[in-house]
């Protein structure tokens, strides 16, 4: 409906830890709060933190509502809660494939009506992964998420890829945090939301 569509949908914010942070998958809550403040990521656990802001993103631009990106999760800045979350803005960290896919996705978001009026319908759901449509009648776009460190099946060919990251070449497996938004058929009249 259209309450659904003018959904914030934020990773990080204000006063939450950045979503780096927390994909890295450390615990705030046994540090103090000097830990807190000079705490940033290892090597190894950014880099899981990154592949795994990849399907993290994606949902953030295709699901309804729209995408509310906190400054500085395109650089991929770190930081727990307030304070720590509001440092100064920097690109010291940026990593290209990723700031690239930001655009890449505002880019799309902007241009895919499906985005702006279509509805929503869930295709497939389970432990590893998630399958949805948005359609407007004019466009349909499929995404699919996988949340986990392993390869996946999907549960049927989803489109032509607009995006994609992981899905293998020849579109029946994602591999593990991998995303793809596909374009389809659209639905009979009356049918995606």
């Amino acid at each position: 409906g259209p309450a659904l569509d003018l959904l914030m949908n934020p990773l990080s914010t204000h006063d939450t830890p950045r979503v780096l942070t927390v994909l890295g998958g450390d615990n705030p809550e046994a540090m103090t709060r000097e830990q807190q403040a000079a705490y940033r990521l290892s090597p190894e656990r950014r880099r899981l933190a990154v592949r795994r802001l990849v399907p993290a993103v994606v949902l953030q631009y295709t699901l309804p509502g729209f995408p509310s990106v906190y400054y500085g999760d395109e650089v991929l800045m770190e930081g727990w809660g307030d304070p720590f979350c509001r440092m100064f803005y920097t690109e010291r960290n940026r990593n290209e494939e990723i700031y690239e896919m930001f655009q890449q996705l505002g880019r799309l978001r902007r241009s895919a009506t499906c985005y702006r009026s279509g509805g929503f319908e869930l295709l497939h759901c389970d432990d590893a992964c998630l399958v949805y449509a948005r359609d407007d009648g004019l466009q349909r776009l499929v995404t699919a998420v996988n949340r986990t460190d392993q390869t996946v099946r999907l549960p049927e060919r989803l489109g032509t890829p607009v995006f994609a990251k992981g899905l293998t070449p020849d579109g029946e497996r994602l591999e593990g945090f991998g995303a793809a938004i596909c374009a389809g058929r659209c639905a009979p009249k009356g049918g995606g939301d």
